[in-house]
Order: C-alpha cells, then sequence, then structure tokens
C-alpha cells in the first residue's frame, strides 16, 4: 500500500515537473510583450511627432503663404 501511494506521488511530481519545464520553454508570451512594447514605443514617437508639427505647421504655412504672397506682388 506505501510503496503504490509513493509511486503515485513520484509520478504525479513527475508530471508537474514536465509541465513546469514545457511552461519555462513556452516563449510565447514573450513575442506578445515585444509586440505590446513596439506598438508602445510608435504612440509615443507619434504623439510627439504630432506634438512638435502642431507647433511647427502654422509658422512653416504662414511663411510658405507669405513667399507665395510676395512672389505675386512682382
Amino acid at each position: 500500500m506505501f510503496i503504490n501511494a509513493k509511486s503515485k506521488i513520484l509520478l504525479a511530481c513527475s508530471g508537474l515537473k514536465k509541465k513546469a519545464l514545457s511552461l519555462a520553454s513556452d516563449v510565447r508570451g514573450a513575442e506578445f510583450v515585444q509586440i505590446l512594447i513596439a506598438i508602445l514605443i510608435v504612440i509615443i514617437v507619434g504623439g510627439i511627432i504630432v506634438a512638435i508639427l502642431r507647433i511647427a505647421t502654422p509658422d512653416l504655412v504662414n511663411d510658405t503663404i507669405t513667399r507665395i504672397r510676395t512672389i505675386f506682388e512682382l
């Protein structure tokens, strides 16, 4: 009886060990995290670019319009 219980415990432990090792070698979650980090970087960089353009665009457009007006005034 004791030997049978011991073998069942050893079998369960070996099954848990195999499952833990298979989970440790599983890297599917790492790819998901890498994609999330890449998306976050794109969003942050895009936000910075939009903020810069929001400040610089009116000056650029006004400068271009004044240049076009001076060309046609000649």
